[in-house]
């Protein structure tokens, strides 16, 4: 005799059922350990908090000191309202802290997963296909560490996504102005991903030269759509807009890591496709998918335009991580969207049975690196929460601290008076410019995340080798207290 729970699955087609499983999946790992996986980065310390000063100061932000906030927001805010606001809700609804933060970035990685699987059914009209997909997307470890921290990428993605699926197949004039919306929200979230533009604009000409009827009627529709997330983009960041200013901003994001030898950083990036782990596993999928495209090409299967404006975006990013520092983040959206692409170009080019034993292994593989890398530092980290509580010991309720180079332990020390320096590359920083408080004193207390001979805060290391000594050390954060004879 069959049980109740048996009788309730008979009627529930397989495909449902493992769609439903691979999404508990997705939220279990969001949730688990979420203060503490991943690390926090510098970035996302920055991110949260200027969702801090928004929820409680309604001041759109970094504060680096009492009433005091950074106003060049065009260099500070590299990830905007989309991700902010949402962050700042949770902080109000669910109290302070790295965890609450976090929250609205299960909800971005279950509208990316939850996309991605419409798309791929959508496009390929392959059930398999897509499941695989999203097989492929929540074994991908890469995928939680960028993901369930507050930064752009995985939002941003989502809205490109999104935008891309509205664009699919769009005739009517309200696909293209809902496309637009959303591609202009993708682009709001991280100016990364005004690569999108190029991407579209590509395959709009395109279009053009082989219809021409009608088609610059719905591209005008589509950047009436993009146009209203974008002017709010630029009041947030320049609430006093000026041509210099734009024209500042845009020459820090063309190298905003002030790096002077940037046909070093190519050849350097370029190598790392060929020798390290992460870029040899993308490598592996751009070519795989590739392939496929040119063999669809060969018989006359042409990609749509959502596929190509994907994988123009794909090939811009990749152009776009060469030269940068070479953190595997910075190619990350286009190595996750391979994962769209990949299980139905397998399919195409080797047939269902190999390429489900190539999956098959590819999924383990991934695993098994997803259960060997779980508890590295990269992935879990309790270093700011050993140094948040390691400071209340150490620190009298309401003593001025300056904290250098640690935005996420700032975050969670609002007991405390806190000032901050912050170096973003070697020639810009935000905070303070000395180490006397607002009173004219030296700071009572000093933290640092960085090693001090990087800084170029004024006479740092000789006043902290006079009048400080070093207290308590946790990981790559150092406390200094003023010396008796200083106080």
């Amino acid at each position: 005799m069959q049980t109740l729970f048996q009788k309730v699955f008979s009627y529930v087609p397989r495909h449902t059922v493992l769609l439903g499983l691979l999404f508990a999946v997705l939220l279990f790992f969001g949730f688990w350990r979420i203060s503490y996986s991943p690390a926090t980065w510098f970035d996302e310390g920055i991110n949260m908090g200027i969702a801090q000063s928004l929820a409680e100061d309604w001041i759109f932000s970094l504060k680096i000191g009492p009433g005091q906030f950074v106003e060049e927001r065009s260099f500070l805010i590299t990830s905007n309202y989309p991700l902010i606001i949402p962050v700042a809700l949770s902080l109000k609804f669910f109290g302070s802290g790295i965890g609450a933060a976090r929250i609205p970035m299960i909800l971005y990685m279950l509208l990316f997963s939850g996309t991605a699987y419409f798309f791929v059914r959508m496009v390929y009209h392959n059930k398999e296909a897509a499941l695989w997909t999203l097989v492929l997307i929540i074994s991908f470890i890469p995928f939680y560490g960028n993901g369930k921290a507050a930064l752009g990428e995985v939002p941003g993605l989502s809205f490109l996504l999104l935008g891309v699926c509205a664009f699919y197949g769009a005739q009517g004039l309200r696909r293209f102005f809902v496309s637009g919306i959303l591609i202009g929200l993708s682009v709001a979230t991280k100016p990364f991903f005004v690569l999108i533009l190029p991407a579209v604009f590509v395959y709009e000409a395109y279009r053009f030269l082989k219809h021409k009827k009608g088609v610059l009627a719905q591209s005008l529709v589509f950047g009436a759509g993009l146009l209203p997330p974008l002017l709010i983009y630029f009041f947030i960041i320049m609430p006093e807009f000026s041509m210099a200013g734009l024209k500042e901003t845009l020459d820090f994001y063309a190298n905003s890591y002030a790096e002077a030898n940037i046909g070093g950083l190519v050849a350097g990036n370029a190598l790392r496709f060929l020798r390290e782990s992460t870029p040899l596993h993308f490598l592996f999928l751009f070519l795989i998918s590739g392939l496929s495209f040119i063999k669809r090409f060969r018989k006359g299967d042409f990609l749509s335009g959502s596929e190509l404006i994907l994988f123009v975006f794909i090939l811009l990013n990749v152009l776009w991580y060469l030269k940068t520092p070479g953190w595997y983040r910075y190619f990350f959206p286009a190595h996750l969207l391979l994962f769209l692409f990949f299980p139905f170009a397998l399919f195409k080019l080797i047939g269902r049975t190999y390429a489900l034993a190539i999956l098959a292994c590819l999924v383990s593989l991934q695993t098994f690196l997803f259960i060997k890398k779980v508890d590295e530092p990269l992935y879990f980290s309790q270093e700011v929460q050993d140094m948040e509580m390691t400071v209340k010991d150490h620190v009298d309720f309401g003593s001025d601290i300056l904290m250098i180079n640690s935005p996420s332990l700032a975050f969670l020390s609002d007991e405390f008076e806190i000032y901050q320096y912050l170096q973003i590359n070697p020639v810009l920083h935000f905070g303070v410019d000395g180490l006397e408080n607002k009173n004219g004193n030296l700071f009572s207390y000093i933290v640092s995340g960085a090693s001090l001979s990087e800084l170029r805060l004024a006479n740092l290391e000789t006043t902290i080798l006079e009048s400080y000594r070093p207290t308590a050390q946790r990981g790559h954060y150092t406390l200094y207290e003023r010396t008796p004879d200083n106080k």
